[in-house]
């Protein structure tokens, strides 16, 4: 058996941590990203790599905060599964733990950053997304009973982002059931 497979099983062991499938996929592949990075060809055997803290830092600088936060993770989970010392370990949750302090600080303020706005629609587009969704749904007379479930998905997704746009809730809506006027009515 691997190093590598070994790492993973110790990952997904620990009873007192319920790591994901994904969770644990990850973090493997982060350490054998960053292994690879470093140049390494070879089967990788341990961990004793990620002792240079400041080596392992400077080639992840050019990562984006949140990844390297994540991959700072991947290291420190590692790490403490395979049993290194605590101080190296706590020399990575301290840089891990500035990028934490640096995120909170950034999503406080609510200001899209300019890679969040490469990912955001305009208002305008999100309203032409609404008027092409009105038409297809006016065109096909969709406002009757029997709809089939593609058709009903549409219409679901419009009164959707339609509240969204007017009320700008969060995870407010997933509960949320279709009825009848009749049913509203004997609330």
């Amino acid at each position: 058996m691997s190093f590598i497979e070994d790492l993973k099983d110790l990952l997904e062991s620990q009873k007192d941590k319920k790591r994901s499938e994904k969770t644990v996929k990850m973090y493997i592949s982060n350490i054998n990203k960053l292994y690879k990075i470093l140049g390494n060809e070879d089967e990788m055997e341990d961990l004793d790599w990620l002792t240079d803290v400041e080596k392992i830092t400077d080639i992840l600088s050019d990562k984006h905060f949140t990844t390297l936060r994540n991959y700072l993770n991947s290291i420190i989970v590692s790490l403490q599964v395979a049993e290194y010392p605590q101080e190296l370990i706590k020399e990575y949750q301290s840089i891990r733990d500035e990028f934490n302090d640096k995120y909170i600080k950034e999503n406080s303020t609510g200001v899209i950053s300019a890679k969040q706005e490469e990912n955001f629609a305009s208002m305008d587009e999100i309203n032409e997304v609404i008027k092409e969704m009105k038409e297809e749904i006016e065109s096909k007379k969709l406002f009757r009973k029997d709809i089939s479930p593609k058709e009903k998905a549409l219409v679901q997704m419009y009164v959707i982002i339609n509240i969204l746009t007017q009320y700008p809730f969060r995870n407010d809506l997933a509960g949320m059931k279709l009825i009848k006027k009749k049913e509203l009515n004997n609330l």
